[in-house]
């Protein structure tokens, strides 16, 4: 079988790659074939070729040595699979191999046929690359590097551009790339095998061509290949590259906003998806628009009414001219502006000049105006823009147009302007003014009234009004109330409009005039005195002037008597003795209204009189009488009250004397009076108080011993009769409703009741030999007799059930007394009971029929009545029924069942008992239950019966209801699909049958339980490599929660997506307007189709493992992705990781030190564009059209030290990528210098150039009218000193208090342009500064910084830090460098934990070469001295003038000042030039150069480009102090001013000799002076030293020129030197 499929494939596969069509037969296994052909000559090595393709595959595939040779697989099959090394191939099998390659070898190189050449090389190739382990192969590789090299070179065609998709007749350009060889002379292209050689022009033979794509849509496959005059003369083929044409898509036309308002802008929209390549044309457009644009959106901007109608569009193919389809077509709306209208709120008119009103603005259509814009003619009403505004009217009369107009955040956006509201201001007034009354009386009230026409609107004010009046009131009328002399005189009045305070003229002038009021009497008319008090008096008030009084005002003291009104009163006198004052005054309805008050009448009133009482006579017996007598001297006008009397009797008399008649013991008890004032009631004091004694006769009582009734007739009671007082009571009297029954000496008797039913009433009475000789008889005893009742006989229960017990009741009210009878008729059985119940306990059915009832007196043995009969009957007990409500079986142990207890008969079953066999099931007591089934398998009784709270309270048992039990089934588990890829669903079914009632747990194994779910499946919606395992499953019961046996274990296996990987080129950000290429690479699998993402959107922006954004734009921000979809499972690959694409501005912003710099300066231009990545940045000056000045990787560019050239305007821009793209150039940056001039400079009058805010600053030039102080600060400005600053005396610009915004750098400056050094100073709103020296420290001298705080801390402990770090923390506040060093340069700062970090401060350390040998700066000035110092001066000023002709004329620049971004100059108290004031002495030395050639002068350039040519020369000294020694300190610095002095020409020489303008550095050494001339104030005159210069040696290597120098001391001013 595997011979004859051998030779099947060969015979039919290898003859065809050659000429012959020879067929093939097996050497080695003939007997499996009848027939052998004979192998050719010519074709031998063809067949050997075959053969070595048999052999190769055979090796790799591992089958059998012996059919090795036969079998062929040129690609992989399936079925064949490796089992073999070839390391472990048989040896001889192997030789054969190398045998066959040699051959092949020697062939291949000979072969002049390429096309058989070809044909055999191809096929290799494609054997070697589909089964690489052939390569292990002895001579394999060898054999493969020598295929490469005989193949023919491959042609590829790339699409060059533009990207897909295609339409019809699209322009395509392709490119025929054919790596090896470079000499095509032609390239032949195909469409679909069809050449396209001849289409539409020669071009087509080319290497690049632009194709038109065909009419149709469809899929087209180009190759090309290419063909040489050399060898080889043609490439193989390329392989096809496909190029897809779309059919053309339908146009969507969207337009936005529609409807749309007349003068809006209305965008429509022609959607083609994908964009590119399109043009689009708009028909139906109005005649004035374009018909065509290269944008999708049209916009009519301004729309007209004109504009409303029908539009459509198409696309029109940029280049071919093809048009698509129409789109869709839209009815655009053109609707007018809603109309806004004016109303006048409020006030309503007339209006006058500069009256308020409020205005509003009402639109009808559409809402959401949230702004008005309000006109008075054609000018605006500012601010104004609320829908109500509240304006002024003009200043003048005349008629005025407003109108408005909104705006709405909404659409429309506008509203059309509204139509004039009118609005008419009238000319002011004049007010009249009017008095009533007038004249006034004094106290009277008068009102002015000031009247305008209309009156709305108005405030007035009142002219002439007394001082302690308003001025001016909101009401047209000023009342004065209580009118006073003081208020006589002359008013005017005139009126204010109220919000513009505007004024009208005023009125005409009023006199008013105030009289004096009338003046009242008063008198007493009745009665005469005395007087007490609350006695009444009767008064009169009497008024001379005027008439009409009809109202008086009555007053005690200044209290007013109410409510009396009259010309006589009758009042009551105060409740209190003394003396009174009373006082009147009128009221008239005519003028004067009122009158001045009375003088005071006086009335006197006296105390009450206490009275006496006395009674006779006292004790008194009941019965008697007794009088008692009130005295009250005088006792006229009096009536009496007793107070304590018995309330039957009177409590008040017009008598002084009470009589009681026939007392009573009721009238016992203590008695007081007192006098009442007739008519006012008013009463005097009680009088003493009396106990009046009244005895009563001792009382009867009859008390019932026994019996307790009810009482019936014939019954028996005991009856006792008790008197409480005395015991001598030797007989008795018993009374029955009145009537005598019985008498005798004993106290007590028993008596029988008649034998009548009804009510009796008993009484008893005693008598004794002493007074009191008899008592009272008592309250009557009242004894009812009741008729015999009838009993009434009831049986509870009735019905009864048998087995319970039942009560008869004989009811007998009341109760107490009897004994009971009881009767069954038609029945022997007759019962006695002494209680009223009978019980018949566990009753049967012979306890049914008829009882009765009677009841038997105790005592008297009388009989009642015969009850009624009542029947008994007994009843049998109801049956219980038990029933499975639910589940329905089966069973399984553990289960819950519900189960119901019926009872037919009757109702109210509250209670229900159950049983499992024998076994009470608690709690369980409802009529339906829900138990849990007995854990084993098995066969179960259940009963129960009912309890009731009514009769019957209990069922009998019921029958028992049967319940079978089985055993737990065992589950299946299945997994579809199993293996599963992440991200896929999966899901688990769990067999179980039956399956009700069952929810099932879901376990993996190794791992806590995964889930629980109600159904039989689960599934995992998004499968990852955690859920891989093996799983069990279970089910559980429902309700008892038990647990079947464990199902099999399935082995779920979870691969991985496969990998997309996204890549990025370049790397995020970008620029706008650069191309970023995004690659998605998916290794494992085939058949992926590439989509790209863009943030959270599951819509795809593109399709193909390439995506590339061309010319990014500020829309292509944001996150990009990719995912790999196939048809198969993998459907899809895992998430790419997201990338973000920023897209940034390409115009880097370049930035400069944005001031001014010296030459010399280090400066760093930077190139600021928030991206880095492979960018290198190009630096232009003065054009940007020049090649760069520089080119640097990053994006800064520092000129360490600054010359004249390298000042001008700058520009930068990057590029990256290849081919390069560039960015926009930055705007300029300028470098510009500073003029320095040495000739001024800052004085700072404080300690340091870091102050706080509010500290006091104070700045100045030299005392000279040429310089001017100047600044570069956050105030700017050019005034002779900063904003809020004070200026002085001179130059001199000071600030008691200054703010953060004065902190920047000041110069001075002069008026020819000059500029000094600049001094930087620093304003802190911060709590801490750090003092450091202004100016480099020498080298090796101490150096000490200081942390100052704006408020002292608690501790003031600071912490000292260099370029960041931390160097140490002092406890002091200050750190001490002892020898500074070239290392301690660097920035500075300190820090407090309460006070927070200082600004920073740079330090810079000088070489110590520069400073002078001297210990001070005092000059000890002698003659001899003098004359010495001259001579060396001279001799060194002649080398140095030499020096200078020999070097030249190139420009120095002084070292005056080391600046740095940092700080310009450090913290010192007072700085001048350079020099430091207050440390130390500053000399200043004058030298004057004596030119000796006057033409030299002439032959030179400035020393400084900047300097204005100046002829003067600087020079900086820096002493040393010597330790020990007293003088200048170590930071005291000696300015030298050199004036140059023209001398006599003389012959000039050959070299070039030092110009007076010309700069050579010196080093002086100033001589001190003897430390005791230097405290002698007699020296403080100027004073002259000579120096010697050492001048430094020329180039030439000769000795220089000297001139002489004077040095002039400048004489110190103490505490204000400079130079």
């Amino acid at each position: 079988m595997l011979t004859n499929s051998l030779f099947h494939f060969v015979n039919h596969s290898c003859p065809p790659l050659f000429s012959g069509g020879l067929t093939f037969a097996s050497p080695s296994l003939s007997h499996h074939t009848s027939t052998s052909q004979s192998l050719s000559n010519t074709t031998a090595h063809s067949m050997e070729l075959c053969l070595l393709l048999v052999l190769s595959l055979c090796s790799y595939s591992g089958l059998a040595a012996e059919s090795c040779a036969w079998v062929l697989s040129t690609y992989p099959d399936s079925t064949i699979r490796p089992r073999m090394d070839p390391a472990d191939f048989p040896i001889q099998e192997l030789s054969q191999v190398d045998y066959t390659l040699s051959r092949l070898n020697a062939e291949l190189v000979k072969s002049t046929d390429l096309e058989r050449r070809q044909a055999i090389v191809t096929l290799m190739q494609r054997t070697i690359s589909s089964r690489p382990g052939l390569l292990k192969v002895p001579g394999m590789a060898t054999l493969a590097n020598q295929l490469s090299g005989l193949a023919l070179p491959t042609a590829t065609v790339t699409v060059e551009s533009p990207e897909g998709p295609y339409y019809p007749g699209d322009e395509v350009p392709l490119r025929c790339v054919i790596a090896e060889h470079t000499d095509w002379d032609q390239y032949n292209w195909y469409r679909d095998e069809v050449s396209i050689q001849n289409e539409e022009s020669q071009q087509h033979n080319s290497q690049s061509i632009t194709i038109s794509l065909p009419d149709q849509a469809g899929l087209y496959q180009y190759t090309c290949e290419g063909s040489s005059r050399n060898s080889p003369k043609t490439s193989q083929r390329s392989t096809p590259a496909s190029i897809t044409v779309k059919a053309f898509p339908e146009p969507t036309l969207t337009v936005k906003p529609n409807p749309v308002f007349t003068g809006e802008s209305v965008t429509l929209t022609c959607g083609i998806q994908p964009s590119t390549g399109w043009s689009y044309v708009w028909d139906n457009l109005p005649s004035s628009k374009a018909s065509e644009t290269n944008s999708n959106t049209l916009t009519i901007s301004g729309a007209a009414v004109s504009d409303q109608g029908e539009y459509k569009c198409s696309g029109v193919r940029k280049g071919r001219r093809k048009t698509s389809p129409y789109s869709n077509t839209v009815q655009l709306t053109v609707k007018s502006l809603p109309t806004a209208r004016v109303t006048v709120e409020s006030p309503e008119g007339p209006y006058y000049p500069g009256d308020e009103v409020t205005l509003r603005c009402d639109i009808a259509e559409y809402t959401g105006w949230y702004w008005y814009i309000w006109r008075r003619g054609n000018d605006y009403i500012q601010p104004q823009n609320g829908q109500s505004i509240t304006t002024a009217l003009p200043d003048k009369a005349g008629q005025y147009q407003y109108t408005c107009e909104g705006r709405s955040r909404n659409r429309p956006k506008t509203s059309q302007r509204s139509t004039p509201a009118s609005v008419s201001v009238r000319a002011f007034p004049e007010p009249t003014l009017t008095v009533k009354p007038n004249p006034v009386f004094t106290g009277e009230s008068v009102t002015l009234t000031c009247g305008i026409q209309p009156s709305t609107g108005w405030s007035y004010v009142w002219d002439n009004l007394p001082s302690s009046k308003a001025s001016e009131t909101n009401s047209n009328t000023l009342t004065i109330s209580g009118a006073a002399v003081s208020d006589q005189g002359e008013y005017k009045c005139s009126g204010v409009r109220k919000g513009r305070r505007k004024t009208s003229p005023y009125s005409n002038t009023v006199q008013l005039t105030v009289k004096s009021l009338p003046t009242a009497r008063v008198t007493v008319e009745s009665p005469e005195g005395p007087y007490y008090p609350g006695d009444e008096v009767t008064l009169r008030c009497d008024i001379a002037e005027y008439t009409g009084w009809y109202w008086y005002i009555w007053r005690r003291g200044n209290d007013y008597i109410q409510p009396q009104n009259g010309q006589s009163i009758t009042t009551a006198l105060p409740d209190k003795a003394g003396q009174y004052q009373y006082t009147c005054e009128g009221r008239s309805r005519n003028r004067p209204k009122t009158s001045q008050r009375s003088t005071p009448a006086s009335v006197s009133v006296r105390a009450f009189p206490e009275p006496t009482l006395t009674v006779k006579p006292n004790p008194v017996f009941t019965g008697e009488s007794v009088t008692l007598t009130c005295g009250i001297q005088p006792s006229t006008g009096w009536s009496y009250v007793w107070d304590n009397l018995p309330s039957s009797k009177a409590s008040e008399t017009n008598s002084n004397t009470l009589t009681i008649s026939g007392a009573a013991v009721s009238d016992q008890g203590e008695y007081k009076c007192s006098g009442v004032r007739k008519g006012r009631r008013k009463t005097s004091p009680y009088s003493n108080t009396v106990q009046l004694t009244v005895k009563s006769l001792p009382t009867a009582r009859v008390t019932v011993e026994s019996p307790e009734g009810p009482y019936y007739p014939g019954d028996e009671v005991t009856l006792r009769c008790d008197i409480a007082e005395h015991t001598d009571w030797y007989w008795y009297y018993w009374y029955r409703d009145g009537y005598s029954i019985q008498n005798g000496q004993s106290q007590a008797v028993t008596i029988s009741l008649p034998d009548q039913a009804g009510l009796y009433q008993y009484t008893c009475a005693g008598s004794r030999g002493t007074r009191p000789m008899t008592s009272q008889r008592g309250t009557p005893v009242s004894l009812t007799l009741k008729t015999f009742p009838v009993p009434k006989l009831t049986a509870k229960p009735n019905p009864v059930f048998t087995g319970e017990s039942v009560a008869l009741t004989c009811g007998i009210q009341p109760s107490i007394g009897w004994s009971y009878v009881w009767n069954k008729p038609l029945s022997s059985r007759v019962s006695s009971t002494t209680s009223n119940t009978f019980t018949i306990s566990g009753a049967t059915v012979s306890d049914q029929g008829e009882y009765k009832c009677s009841g038997v007196r105790k005592r008297s043995r009388k009989t009642s009545y015969y009850s009624s009969t009542v029947q008994l009957t007994v009843e049998a007990l109801p049956t219980a029924r038990v029933t499975v409500e639910s589940p329905e079986g089966p069973y399984y142990p553990g289960d819950e069942v519900t189960l119901r207890c019926d009872i037919a008969e009757y109702t109210g079953w509250y209670w229900y008992i159950w049983r499992r066999g024998n076994d009470y099931i608690q709690p369980q007591n409802g009529q339906s239950i829900t138990t849990a089934l007995p854990d084993k398998a098995g066969q179960y009784q259940y009963t129960c019966e009912g309890r009731s709270r009514n009769r019957p309270k209990t069922s009998q048992r019921s029958t028992p209801a049967s319940v079978s039990v089985r055993a737990f089934p065992l589950p299946t588990l299945t997994v579809q699909p199993n293996p599963v890829f992440t991200g896929e669903s999966v899901t688990l079914t769990c067999g179980i049958q039956p399956s009700l009632g069952w929810s099932y747990a879901w376990d993996k194994l190794l791992s806590s339980r995964v889930s629980e779910t109600n159904s039989n499946t689960l599934t995992i919606s998004r499968a990852t490599v955690s859920d891989q395992g093996g799983y069990t499953c279970s089910g559980v019961r429902e309700g008892s929660r038990k647990t079947s046996p464990y199902s099999n274990t399935v082995q779920l296996t979870v691969e991985q997506l496969p990998l997309a990987t996204l890549t990025v080129e370049p790397q995020s950000p970008v620029f706008t307007g650069e191309n970023v290429t995004l690659k998605c690479v998916i290794e494992s699998l085939s058949g992926w189709t590439y989509k790209w993402y863009k943030e959270s959107s599951r819509t795809p922006v593109s399709e193909g493992n390439t995506f590339t954004i061309r010319g990014a734009a500020e829309s292509h921000k944001g996150q990009y992705w990719c995912q790999g979809e196939r048809r198969h499972r993998p459907t899809s690959s895992q998430e790419s990781r997201r990338i973000t694409l920023d897209v940034k501005d390409s115009k880097p912003k370049l930035t400069s030190p944005g001031h001014q710099l010296l030459i010399g300066d280090s400066v760093t231009l930077k190139c600021e564009l928030g991206v880095s990545s492979g960018l290198v940045f190009h630096w232009y000056r003065d054009t940007q059209i020049s090649d760069p000045v520089a080119q640097t990787d990053g994006n800064s560019y520092s000129i360490s030290s600054v010359k004249d050239s390298d000042g001008g305007p700058y520009w930068c821009r990057a590029g990256r990528g290849d081919p390069v793209f560039y960015t926009q150039y930055s705007d300029a940056a300028e470098i510009k210098f500073i003029v320095v001039s040495p000739k001024a400079s800052v004085i700072i009058h404080s300690n340091w150039t870091q102050i706080f805010t509010s500290e006091p600053l104070s700045l100045s030039c030299p005392n000279s009218t040429e310089w001017r102080l100047r600044w570069f600060t956050g105030r700017g400005g050019e005034s002779k000193c900063p904003t809020d600053w004070r200026s002085e005396t001179g130059s001199t610009c000071s600030i008691s208090s200054a703010p953060p915004s004065d902190s920047g750098v000041y110069w001075c400056q002069s008026e020819s342009g000059e500029q000094s050094n600049p001094v930087n100073i620093t304003v802190h709103t911060g709590d801490t500064i750090l003092e450091s020296p202004v100016h480099p420290v020498t080298e090796g001298d101490p150096l000490t910084l200081h942390c100052r705080y704006r408020y002292q801390p608690s501790n003031i402990s600071a912490d000292f830090y260099k370029d960041g770090t931390l160097l140490q923390t002092s406890t002091t506040g200050e750190m001490t460098i002892p020898a500074v060093s070239k290392s301690h340069e660097g920035l500075y700062k300190c820090s407090n934990p309460e006070r927070g970090e200082s600004p920073e401060s740079r330090v810079t350390v000088r070489d110590k070469g520069l400073d002078s040998d001297s210990s001070t700066l005092v000059v000890a000035v002698s003659v001899v001295i003098g004359l010495l110092v001259a001579f060396a001066l001279v001799i060194l000023l002649v080398l140095l003038y030499r020096s200078q002709k020999a070097k030249g004329s190139g420009p120095v620049t002084p070292n005056l000042v080391q600046s740095n971004r940092h700080s310009l100059i450090s913290p010192q108290r007072q700085v001048a030039g350079g020099a430091v004031v207050g440390t130390g002495d500053v000399v200043s030395a004058e030298i004057e150069l004596k030119d000796k050639n006057a033409e030299k002068k002439k032959k030179k350039g400035p020393f400084v480009k900047y300097a204005n040519n100046s002829d003067t020369l600087y020079s900086l000294l820096n002493p040393v102090k010597k330790p020990g020694e007293d003088g200048a300190g170590p930071s005291d610095v000696t300015y030298a001013q050199v004036n140059v002095k023209p001398k006599t020409p003389k012959k000039p020489k050959k070299q070039d000799s030092a110009g007076p303008s010309d700069v050579t550095y010196a080093d002086v050494q100033i001589k001190m002076k003897p430390l005791e001339r230097r405290a002698n104030p007699m020296y403080s005159e100027d004073e002259h030293v000579y120096s010697s210069v050492k001048p430094e040696c020329s180039s030439d290597g000769g000795s220089n020129d000297a001139t002489y120098a004077q040095v002039r001391k400048k004489a110190k001013k103490p505490g204000n030197t400079y130079a």
